[in-house]
């Protein structure tokens, strides 16, 4: 009887343990969900001056527009739209049905652009990795505006079939500018739609910004400088992505009184979550695991604000001892993690290969020959490989990035 009665009173101690742990999960997912929804974020616009007031009121008022322009991915995505947007094929190339699209954006596509010239950045309401799922942006409104950032990359290569190079940098920028506000509060997601703009637009910004007057250059290069800050740091972003999925996992353990402090758009996310239905069950089992997922993330938080060579192996250890977990619990694995902070890498990676267009570009043009060495920051992933007196490629060290491959052709004859 007594071995009974310490047994009961050991579990019952156990489970105010976990009560008191809980609560304490609780108040932190409390504090920091409400941080995040009150969060600014301060970045350069990539004009000088800028236009007054934010891209968040300037966007917002298009939405009801955006939101009315719904294409089949099919038209965009499809091969050979794809080949002339990645420089395989000339704009004449061009499918019927894609330049049908890119006529029907004629209108809109200029007024969002123009948007991100505005002295404050961030997604507005509904775009942001805080905003109720329910809210009619977060499907229709983000799958339209990626395909406007598609289509900045195709109006690029139009004004530079039109012999407007100068005019097709001013759209190249300005799309590279709506790639960068998806990562200003829009998640992991909007950080990948952020990374995927600058892959599509890539190749089309190298052509304008080689084709353009070298004046034009040298004010992209400021411009370039400009959008490469303002990136919000990776373990901002995975902390984003905890306090999201703890919101949807988790958030219907939550107090009363806890539910109560939340601010609207967090409150959202727990109604419209999935809550105990994807928990191993209710009570201390699912607390448990809500300190497990707790414990991941901010393990990964601190890999991913390593150098990339220590946050890989960093991350590689930590999917060792989720492998050896007997139960899963979000997130079940950082391999995702390792490739979507690659692919955010490229995108910065992308920029500093762009400015080195320029900065070839220019060199040429002021000392007639090509420069016998990139500048020091570039020439640690890039090389300069010189064909002839008037083209020279720019390549990427690691050959399995033929994608960074670039062609630079000199301005004045040699």
């Amino acid at each position: 009887m007594g071995g009974t009665l310490l047994l009961l009173l050991v579990s019952l101690s156990g489970l105010m343990w976990m009560g008191r742990r809980a609560g304490a999960l609780g108040d932190r997912l409390v504090r920091e969900a409400n941080a995040r929804e009150q969060l600014t974020w301060a970045r350069p616009s990539h004009v000088v001056p800028p236009l007054a007031g934010s891209f968040t009121e300037a966007l917002d008022a298009l939405m009801p527009e955006v939101l009315r322009f719904q294409v089949p991915s099919e038209t965009l995505f499809g091969n050979d739209c794809n080949k002339v947007a990645r420089g395989l094929a000339p704009f004449e190339a061009l499918p019927p049905s894609c330049l049908q699209v890119l006529d029907n954006a004629k209108d809109l596509l200029p007024r969002v652009l123009t948007a991100t010239r505005h002295e404050q950045g961030g997604l507005p309401q509904g775009l942001r990795s805080s905003s109720d799922p329910q809210h009619p942006y977060q499907a229709k409104g983000k799958a339209a505006l990626r395909m406007l950032i598609r289509l900045s990359s195709l109006e690029t290569l139009r004004k530079l079939s039109l012999g407007q190079a100068d005019s097709a940098v001013d759209t190249c920028l300005d799309g590279l500018a709506l790639s960068r506000e998806f990562a200003l509060g829009g998640g992991l997601t909007g950080s990948l739609i952020s990374a995927h703009g600058y892959g599509y637009l890539y190749p089309a910004c190298a052509q304008a910004l080689d084709a353009a007057r070298p004046e034009r250059k040298r004010q992209a290069l400021e411009q370039l400088a400009r959008l490469r800050e303002g990136f919000p740091p990776l373990s901002l972003v995975v902390q984003d992505e905890a306090i999201h999925t703890q919101l949807v996992h988790y958030g219907i353990m939550l107090s009363e009184e806890q539910r109560r402090e939340l601010l609207p758009q967090a409150d959202a996310i727990v109604r419209n979550g999935y809550g105990l239905g994807v928990l191993p069950g209710p009570g201390a089992l699912a607390r448990r695991h809500w300190r497990a997922s707790v414990e991941t993330f901010d393990a990964m938080v601190a890999s991913v604000a390593l150098p990339a060579d220590e946050r890989r192996k960093a991350l590689a250890r930590l999917d060792e001892g989720l492998e050896q977990r007997w139960f899963k619990v979000p997130p079940e694995e950082a391999w995702s993690l390792r490739e979507m902070t690659d692919r955010l890498d490229r995108q910065l990676l992308r920029v500093e290969a762009l400015r080195t267009v320029v900065e070839v570009d220019l060199a040429r043009v002021e000392k007639g020959t090509w420069p016998p060495a990139l500048p020091p920051a570039s020439a640690q992933f890039l090389a300069l490989e010189v064909l002839q007196p008037t083209e020279a490629h720019l390549k990427h060290l690691d050959l399995t990035w033929e994608e960074y491959a670039l062609v630079i052709t000199a301005d004045t004859p040699p």
